[in-house]
């Protein structure tokens, strides 16, 4: 790809020194493309990306910013794309979100958090629209490849009911781990006959996992994206997701603090209940995991679709989800650089980019593979 003068650096990583964002630096220097690494501290970005492999070779400089809205604007002016991975988004991304569409830029997430993503297609969606530019979160593995096996079984005619799920062996992130603890603290909604229809709680269930010994644990950690994205598919009707973790105990934890949410955590202001959430999700998780082993941290996510006579199933079979996510924001920058992708404003992956052209991107570095099977109408 050919790249403009304005453009030496066309891709702005915001959370650059975090173990996602370095992982995203790593698929940008495989695809060639410059990037800044931006964060707050400039020391602790330099460290992180010693480790990012093949670093030596690619093309980037380190910015040392401070998160408002004016430093991030002048930060981002001139460039093209901003990958933001400083979560919980809920807290974090708003400012982010401002500066890039005062500087003109394109905006990509990790976040799956649902009740956030119904407050940015609502508030931002349409203003980055208006600009020509993309708001596209939940750029990730969690919940982003459930969408890909989703659409695979929207392609058979008649079906519109869904049910997906996941379950993946990861380490999860400090950032991750506080954004599933801040599942306890907003309404989370499936669709039903084409509404958005609340939650009871967390509604933790039994399921079994397909291909896998053994019933776990599963939750709708928080709704997750796949009822926003398909709300106004006409297709559809009913959507309802939930996801498992191979580590249990997180789901038990999360169970416990609904609990003490209700009874006491949702009475204190929201910076000591931020805090406390946060200290919480510190005892779970307080230190940045190891990289992902493809032999150990393995996933499985799922999609069956329903209509009177018709039916579908698609499972895939993934690795390393941490790695496919940095993968997927490198795929994205070229799509969005080569001006190949499909809408502006508030849509999901899939929707700009294609499910098949996506599974294709993450089958190419051997993360994937797909298991369908249908009966037709």
């Amino acid at each position: 790809m050919v790249w403009k003068s304005e453009d030496a650096y066309p891709v702005v990583v915001y959370g650059a020194s975090g173990y996602t964002g370095r992982l995203a630096a790593e698929f940008l220097r495989e695809y060639g493309i410059p990037f800044v690494a931006a964060g707050r501290s400039a020391q602790r970005i330099k460290e992180a990306l010693e480790h990012v492999p093949g670093i030596e070779d690619a093309t980037y400089e380190i910015a040392e910013v401070e998160h408002t809205v004016e430093a991030l604007t002048e930060l981002f002016r001139g460039h093209r794309i901003v990958s933001n991975f400083v979560g919980p988004f809920a807290r974090y991304a708003p400012p982010v979100m401002e500066a890039a569409l005062a500087a003109g830029c394109h905006y990509l997430d990790a976040s799956a958090e649902q009740p956030f993503m119904l407050r940015a297609a609502d508030e931002y969606g349409p203003q980055f629209a208006q600009r020509g530019l993309v708001l596209a979160q939940n750029v990730a593995y969690l919940q982003g490849v459930a969408e890909i096996a989703t659409r695979v079984v929207l392609e058979t005619e008649g079906i519109d009911t869904l049910t997906i799920g996941g379950y993946g062996g990861a380490v999860p992130t400090v950032a991750s781990t506080q954004s599933f603890f801040m599942i306890v603290t907003d309404q989370a909604y499936q669709l039903v006959e084409r509404e958005l229809v609340p939650y009871d709680g967390i509604n933790p269930e039994q399921v079994t996992v397909p291909f896998a010994s053994g019933v776990v644990t599963t939750s709708h950690w928080g709704g997750g994206p796949l009822p926003i994205w398909l709300r106004n598919d006409p297709r559809v009707r009913n959507v309802r997701s939930t996801y498992a973790m191979a580590n249990q105990d997180i789901i038990k934890k999360v169970e416990e603090l609904e609990r003490a949410y209700k009874v006491s955590l949702q009475w204190l202001p929201v910076e000591a209940r931020n805090a406390t959430l946060d200290a919480l999700a510190g005892q779970q998780q307080s230190a940045m995991p190891p990289r992902e082993n493809r032999h150990v941290h393995r996933a499985l996510d799922w999609c069956h679709g329903r209509g009177n006579t018709a039916a579908a199933t698609c499972h895939i079979f993934s690795t390393a989800g941490y790695q496919q996510t940095g993968l997927m924001h490198a795929y994205a920058a070229t799509r969005l650089l080569g001006n190949t992708h499909h809408g502006t404003g508030f849509r999901s992956p899939c929707e700009l980019f294609g499910h098949r052209e996506l599974f294709a991107a993450l089958q190419s570095y051997g993360y994937v593979s797909m298991k369908v099977d249908r009966v037709s109408a």
